[in-house]
């Protein structure tokens, strides 16, 4: 038989789980007995934090029973000790003397429930009970998503640390694809409390417990927390059992419980498991108890005394009254006070102005800034700076950045932010995408129940009517437009206007030289306004890195979920392609220019740009919607051009197939001749949504021949006139993706920054001026460019012929659909698969 070293010590050789030398402990102290061993407390040294070490007795010999019930508990804890409502699981030790393996495990400061209730039910208000069930049934949705069962869950399971509730010992648990034995059956199964226990398991024989289970078990947590007491009290035990299951014994209501509330646990330990709700129901339910009957009930904070005896184990039950649950704020004492720091951790997606407000805010250059669209940076860049007395630390962190080494990195910010974090500075540089959107709206429970949203400002950079306050407003008004999440994020944080241009411009001419000089300006004016937000802001407390830590985690998981789905249902509906024809008609009258890119990318500045209009209609406010098609006729050399700017891409609702299908047909009534080239505009790195949708059609794109009639026009490219910087960009660019760099090698790069600022002094009106000669410049190289690639020749579809003759049929988009199944089958599954993976992600 293995022994339970034997087996944690290959798991440590493999890298799966992390060894704490037992030297890191002091003041170890038994505690009390766990189901297979002891419990012990103890001082980690490194860490300054006490822990909790569980031993397995008669470790390395134990019965086949125990170390499967050992080692099943480590597994599953492994999967689940991320989330905040479960207990922290840090790795392993080994007592050198006696050669036990123990579990290095997070401590629970006040005890379990069922102590807790016991001394401190009394203080509690119902909005401080219904945040308790809330912290168990987040836990419990974590252990179910990842597909465990508990088995085992009463209120001397559930720990109390920090006044939030953690579901502990998973020494029952069973991960549902585990198949059942005699061991997991007896143990899993055992009577234990019997209190908690569905009636079926005391009518059936060898009866299977599953997640409804847990349900039934949670059912009587909550009456209990209503309570106040353990459940069925002077009852006898040796017939509890037989009273749940054949007379339908459950506890009485408690006079004052909210009606919902008490309906909730009656539904959860109902009888029959079908008709008991699911863990995500009865979150639901909670959730929107406690928003809408309880929201500004005050919450009662007791302050914790120290002075208790050391040698009362449970001193420290009452050690902190619960009351404020999520105050994730760490208050110091005054001393530090004195000398405190203010973290400021910035996030923001690559090429969001992150860097450069890291830069504007410490007065400095140290922070490499993202030029360029696809540079390697460092994941954390740090620096210090005083104002007005109070020093402050910037930790410049990328959002796309964590990969592999997210662990590390979460270990570097504890690190360099040990008190907490003081604010997030939240970098946007334009409208949210619709991927974003959805994102918010997925996680938003997760970042509201986190409290970080206190401890947050949204800064919006690259504005350059920042300091108009009736544009800002109107602004802030657009974007809460977006979604109801996205409105409550904005009301929760606030939102503080920038516009900190480049100054890492190199000097070609004078007209980069007074650039620069007035970028200075700019961004001083920036930083004056920001610190002044937050002097006001930052106050004496701080949020916990370690919790960033665990619900990054946790919207990590569900990320992977999403992308496993979306990884099939493309795979799913991939195909092979068809050939395509082109029609070349011998003589070019109008060379027409088809527009796409994303929102905010500069693609309706740069048609402006092109058309020579020099101040209307650019997308300036990052949410303004657009009409579906904006065209522009204009001359150049005795050429003529028709620019058709076509909604952003990111503006296209894709679960709306219909709409997309009349776009197309659009397209095609406003170029009948067809196409001469495709500005594909994009503004720096391209984003995994960008990347995405190229991946997904470009079969289509390489075999049908429309790449020979597509040029990348790279914006917002400061360093635009010098050749080698241009290059620089190109070769990242390359690196990012093999088919992508196959379209690179018809690129351009222009800068075409903002003309329509609101003029309120000198500054401004030779910005405008500056600008204004920087976007004729670069319309002049981009007029070249397509001078020399429109051929006279047009690409079309035979789909362009077919719709030429059907321009008033009513239904046009059937009338697409049904020419481009039989042209080109791969590009309308490939819109299909996107369609289909959409409605999935976001029904």
């Amino acid at each position: 038989m293995t022994s339970l070293n034997e087996w944690i010590d290959k798991k440590i050789n493999d890298g799966e789980i992390d060894y704490i030398g037992y030297s890191e402990f002091s003041k170890v102290k038994k505690i009390g007995n766990g189901s297979f061993g002891i419990v012990e407390s103890a001082d980690w040294k490194s860490c300054a934090i006490k822990a909790a070490l569980k031993t397995l007795i008669n470790n390395p010999s134990v019965d086949e029973d125990n170390l499967n019930e050992f080692v099943k508990e480590l597994k599953n804890l492994k999967k689940v000790s991320f989330h905040p409502n479960v207990t922290g699981f840090f790795g392993v030790t080994k007592e050198p003397s006696s050669n036990k393996y123990a579990m290095v495990l997070q401590y629970a400061n006040q005890g379990n429930l069922r102590e807790f209730l016991k001394d401190n039910f009394k203080f509690l208000q119902w909005n401080d009970k219904i945040q308790m069930a809330l912290d168990i049934v987040c836990g419990l949705k974590c252990l179910h998503f990842k597909q465990i069962i508990h088995r085992d869950l009463h209120a001397k399971n559930i720990l109390v640390n920090d006044n939030r509730l953690m579901i502990a010992d998973f020494g029952t648990s069973k991960q549902l694809s585990e198949p059942m034995t005699n061991s997991t059956n007896s143990l899993g199964n055992g009577i234990g409390m019997v209190e908690y226990n569905e009636p079926q398991l005391f009518k059936i024989i060898n009866y299977k417990k599953d997640k409804k289970s847990d349900i039934y078990s949670l059912g009587v947590l909550l009456w209990e927390i209503s309570s106040g007491h353990p459940p069925f009290l002077g009852y006898s035990r040796l017939l509890l059992g037989s009273h749940i299951s054949y007379q339908n014994l459950r506890e009485k209501p408690i006079e004052g419980t909210p009606l919902k509330y008490q309906q909730l646990y009656e539904k959860c330990w109902n009888g029959d498991p079908d008709s008991r709700p699911n863990v995500d129901e009865v979150y639901d339910i909670l959730f929107k108890l406690k928003t809408d009957e309880f929201p500004d009930l005050p919450l009662i904070v007791l302050q914790p005394q120290f002075n208790q005896s050391e040698n009362n184990i449970n001193s420290r039950k009452s050690e902190l009254i619960i009351p404020g649950f999520h105050n994730n704020s760490i208050e110091t004492d005054e001393e530090r006070k004195k000398g405190k720091i203010r973290n400021l951790l910035i996030i923001g997606y690559g090429g969001s102005g992150k860097s450069a407000l890291s830069n504007v805010l410490c007065d400095t250059n140290d922070f490499e800034e993202s030029e360029y669209s696809a540079r390697d940076f460092k994941n954390f860049q740090d620096k210090i700076f005083e104002w007005n007395g109070t020093t402050y630390r910037v930790i410049d962190f990328g959002v796309g950045s964590i990969e592999k080494k997210k662990k590390i990195l979460y270990d570097e910010l504890i690190r360099l932010t040990p008190e907490g974090i003081s604010r997030v500075l939240f970098v946007v540089d334009r409208r949210f995408s619709e991927k974003e959107i959805e994102a918010f709206d997925l996680f938003k429970r997760i970042i509201f129940d986190s409290g970080i949203v206190e401890y947050t400002t949204i800064v919006r950079t690259k504005f350059c009517n920042f300091k108009n306050i009736n544009k800002c407003k109107e602004d802030t008004t657009q974007m809460c437009k977006e979604s109801e999440t996205i409105a409550k994020i904005v009301e929760s944080c606030g939102i503080i206007y920038v516009d900190n241009p480049p100054t890492n411009i190199i000097v070609n001419d004078d007209d980069d030289r007074e650039r620069i000089d007035y970028n200075k300006k700019i961004r001083r004016k920036s930083r004056k306004i920001l610190l002044a937000h937050l002097e006001n802001i930052c106050q004496n407390k701080y949020y916990e890195c370690n919790n960033v830590l665990k619900y990054s985690r946790l919207i990590i998981d569900q990320i992977l979920h999403l992308e496993e789905k979306k990884e099939k249902e493309i795979n799913t509906n991939l195909t092979s392609t068809q050939d395509v024809t082109n029609n070349q008609p011998e003589e070019v009258k109008m060379r027409n220019l088809l527009m796409v890119g994303y929102a905010g990318s500069g693609k309706s500045t740069l048609s402006n740009v092109l058309g020579g209009a020099g101040h209307s209609e650019g997308n300036k406010y990052s949410i303004n919607k657009k009409k579906n098609y904006r065209i522009k006729d204009f001359e150049w050399k005795g050429t003529k051009y028709q620019v058709v700017d076509t909604t952003g891409i990111g503006d296209i609702k894709l679960t709306k197939k219909k709409v997309i299908y009349e776009k197309i047909a659009e397209i095609i009534y406003q170029m009948p001749e067809g196409i001469n080239q495709v500005l594909w505009v994009i503004d720096g790195k391209f984003s995994a949504e960008e990347a995405s949708t190229f991946n997904l059609l470009k079969d289509f794109i390489f075999e049908s021949g429309i790449a020979e009639y597509i040029t990348i026009v790279r914006t917002k490219f400061s360093n635009f006139k010098n050749k080698d910087e241009c290059k620089n960009d190109k070769e990242d660019l390359c690196k990012e993706n093999e088919s992508i760099a196959k379209l690179c090698k018809s690129i351009v790069y222009v800068d075409n920054p903002p003309v329509d600022i609101s003029v309120r002094d000198d500054d401004d009106k030779e910005t405008i001026r500056i600008n204004k000669r920087r976007r004729n410049h670069s319309r002049e190289i981009l007029l070249d460019h397509l001078d020399k690639v429109c051929w006279k020749k047009y690409y079309k579809l035979k789909i362009w012929d077919n719709l030429q003759n059907k321009i008033d049929i009513g239904n046009i988009a059937e009338e697409v659909e049904r020419n481009l199944k039989i042209e080109f089958p791969v590009l309308e599954r490939n819109l299909k698969s996107a369609l289909n993976f959409n409605s999935v992600e976001t029904g």
